[in-house]
């Protein structure tokens, strides 16, 4: 059975449609829908520990919703896209925040 850590409840509760899947690398994943350039794949390693696996073989353990944080937060920076419920949930802990500016373009 899988256990799901008190972060990934956040994150789902932060409106983010998260998905689980298998292969035969990381077993049982979570695709977190970051929707960025980069995938955010958590997963519980035989140690028992949570890691996040992305684009270009980036992998790092991951502990609170703060460190989930970050990755997204760094991934969204490199492209300036992502899932706005991410975007949400970042700018809720103080890791972006958002701007509002006016266009005028006369033709």
């Amino acid at each position: 059975m899988i256990e799901i850590p008190e972060f990934l409840e956040e994150i789902v509760y932060a409106g983010i449609m998260v998905e689980m899947h298998h292969n035969n690398e990381l077993g049982m994943y979570f695709d977190l829908n970051s929707q960025t350039k980069s995938h955010m794949w958590l997963y519980k390693d035989k140690d028992g520990e949570w890691y996040i696996d992305g684009r270009y073989n980036f992998v790092q353990q991951v502990g609170t919703i703060e460190d989930i944080l970050e990755i997204f937060v760094n991934f969204y920076k490199m492209r300036d896209f992502g899932n706005y419920d991410w975007l949400i949930l970042a700018e809720r802990y103080g890791m972006i925040r958002s701007e509002t500016k006016t266009v005028t373009t006369y033709t």
